[in-house]
């Protein structure tokens, strides 16, 4: 069975780990909680639609209208078919784009039904993966339609639930083959993996002075004179660009 969104959805998951990884080691500006967020958001309803499809769930689209599908036949030969995957895997360009997949809040609402055999030995996970779902639906929404804070978007407290859910979500993809891999992975499937140690708590602060850049920072500026200005980031740099640069 091909597995037509997994390729997308296993780009971004990558892209999310690599993000989050980036975010502990102290890389926590704005433009990376941003791409983490988008990233993780994109992944994670990818992977919830593909596992839509593979169950039969036509859920995953939504009624195709009137003016794009007058006389209806789209919509019964879509709810005739057995097999989603293979159903959009032929279709014509022109009708493909007569669908609509669901909105990301209704098929979060699906993950009780879609994961149920995950959670029949998990159930502890259950609560982990709908509260972050929600944590994650609100700011991919303010941080794509409406008003963000550079200093407060994504919070530590968010952080740390967002990357335990991922620890979560990372064994609920393997549970229902969402990966290209089984058990260990090798290669580059290593970059897929996110069997972590959960976060009791996060500061990006401590992130930041702990993080292998800033002592690479300090070590280099040792016993450079620094008389910034200002103490912004960019007066900085400057300082020692010039310090080291040619005269």
């Amino acid at each position: 069975m091909k597995q037509i969104l997994i390729d997308n959805a296993l780009e971004s998951w990558k892209s999310a780990i690599s993000y989050a990884n980036d975010i502990v080691n102290g890389m926590a500006t704005l433009e990376y909680r941003k791409n983490f967020v988008a990233s993780l958001h994109n992944a994670v309803e990818l992977f919830i639609k593909q596992r839509m499809l593979d169950v039969g769930d036509h859920d995953v689209c939504k009624k195709i209208s009137k003016k794009r599908d007058p006389n209806g036949n789209l919509q019964a030969v879509y709810d005739a078919t057995t097999d989603l995957n293979n159903f959009f895997s032929c279709l014509s360009q022109s009708d493909a784009e007569k669908y609509r997949s669901e909105d990301y809040h209704v098929i979060c609402n699906k993950t009780i039904d879609l994961f149920s055999t995950y959670y029949a030995t998990h159930p502890q996970d259950q609560t982990v993966v709908l509260d972050a779902l929600t944590v994650l639906g609100d700011l991919r929404n303010n941080e794509t339609h409406f008003f963000i804070d550079k200093w407060t978007f994504l919070t530590e407290v968010e952080f740390a639930q967002l990357y335990n859910f991922m620890i979560v979500f990372y064994r609920i993809l393997q549970e229902y083959q969402l990966l290209p891999f089984q058990g260990e992975p090798v290669g580059e499937y290593k970059k897929l993996a996110f069997e972590k140690t959960g976060l009791r708590s996060f500061s990006y602060k401590d992130a930041l002075l702990s993080s292998n850049v800033l002592r690479i920072i300090a070590s280099a500026s040792n016993g450079i004179p620094l008389p910034c200005v200002d103490n912004s980031a960019f007066s900085v740099a400057k300082e020692i660009m010039d310090y080291f640069g040619p005269n």
